[in-house]
């Protein structure tokens, strides 16, 4: 009776691997075909720029859908700190601390701080980022103490990791 078994891990192994082979194909296939279909509905390029006129440029179509979008005030304070974000990135311009009760991690969005305007990704936490807050990171110390606390108009233009809302 015990010559006729199989070993249970031997079979589990084999099982488990064909299922992960499965698996894999059937998403390979499913981000094929919805990138396909996307591709085909035009799907993923902006209308506004798509129909500009030639004395309109595409800079100026996108700044006016980024109007569109409703404006957060935050309270905005900067850090100089070196290494890994809660995200697990490296430090870097471009990376800012929030809430993510407010602005989950993955976000991305706009603010509008003088020369520090720009699009930014949420990908730092803070302990002492509660709220409305952010914390920008700068490449010194010096930048950082320079920019003070101050208040910050926020557009979304991306919630998370997922969709926009």
């Amino acid at each position: 009776m015990s010559a006729c078994r199989r070993r249970p891990s031997a079979r589990g192994l084999a099982h488990s691997s064909l299922l992960f082979w499965l698996l894999l194909v059937l998403v390979s296939a499913q981000v094929y075909f919805s990138a396909r279909a996307l591709k085909e509905d035009g799907v993923g390029t902006t209308p506004d720029v798509m129909s500009a006129t030639s004395s309109e440029s595409a800079e100026e179509a996108l700044l006016k859908d980024l109007e569109r979008l409703p404006k957060l005030t935050f309270l905005a304070t900067a850090y100089s700190l070196p290494g890994q974000t809660a995200s697990g990135e490296n430090v870097r311009a471009g990376i800012v601390a929030a809430d993510p009760d407010i602005l989950p991690i993955g976000s991305i969005i706009h603010i509008s701080a003088g020369r520090h305007s720009g699009v930014y990704t949420v990908l730092d936490t803070g302990l002492n980022i509660r709220g409305r807050m952010l914390d920008i990171w700068m490449p010194t110390p010096q930048e950082a103490r320079a920019f003070g606390v101050r208040r910050v108009m926020v557009r979304v233009l991306r919630w998370g990791w997922g969709s926009s809302r």
